[in-house]
């Protein structure tokens, strides 16, 4: 069974533990601005970041590679609610969305460091991860912001590859996620992939969403 090193371990307990990687990612940026003007410890730590992103993203790649080939299956829980059951085991989903969550404070406090691990995250974004319900949400919201963060930091050519493969993704995601936390994290995604101007298909998702919405209100009102 692959484990994480227990430094990056220790990483992913105290963002589970905060229970809110925003704050944990300002503290890791604090940290690594201390270091600034000194360069060779700024470059250690900026490395060292690296280096547990690097791991929590093979991490994510296994868990993937633990899943099993059952299809998800509806479970009634006690207080009687059908949720559906994807395919990786409850305690595997868990450390999914954990890692997820470690990431995300890394892409807030340094964003280079997670950009080359992009290509990991974005098919989080499909909401297909053998993952419950809550789970595929909490991953698509993650990545998405994952993504918004980081992308700034990819050279020009693959941040047009990741913005292409993204959109249609992302777009799905701004129209079928459940709850606001996702939509909104979708469609902020679209709009930071389309800022770095070196890829339309971003741009074009976002214009569709807002002709959708257009369309929604013109409709409301009338029928108001």
């Amino acid at each position: 069974e692959y484990r994480l090193d227990p430094v990056t371990r220790q990483v992913v307990d105290v963002v589970s533990a905060a229970g809110d990687d925003q704050t944990i990612g300002a503290v890791f940026s604090m940290a690594l601005s201390e270091q600034e003007g000194k360069s060779r410890k700024a470059a250690s730590a900026r490395a060292r970041a690296a280096q547990h992103v690097a791991h929590l993203a093979d991490h994510l790649v296994r868990l993937d590679g633990s899943r099993s080939d059952g299809k998800v299956t509806p479970q009634t829980t006690p207080d009687k609610h059908v949720v559906t059951t994807g395919s990786l085991t409850e305690e595997s989903a868990q450390v999914v969305v954990q890692t997820l969550s470690a990431i995300r404070a890394f892409a807030r406090s340094a964003p280079e460091t997670v950009a080359p691990s992009l290509d990991v995250i974005a098919p989080y974004l499909r909401g297909d991860n053998g993952l419950d319900e809550k789970g595929e949400s909490a991953a698509v919201q993650k990545a998405a912001e994952i993504i918004h963060a980081s992308c700034s930091a990819l050279p020009r050519p693959q941040s047009a590859s990741l913005a292409a493969r993204c959109s249609p993704d992302l777009e799905k995601a701004a129209l079928n996620s459940r709850g606001s936390a996702p939509t909104t994290a979708a469609v902020a995604c679209l709009a930071a992939l389309d800022a770095t101007r070196s890829n339309t298909e971003a741009g074009r998702s976002l214009w569709r969403l807002a002709a959708l919405c257009h369309d929604l209100l013109r409709r409301r009102r009338h029928v108001g």
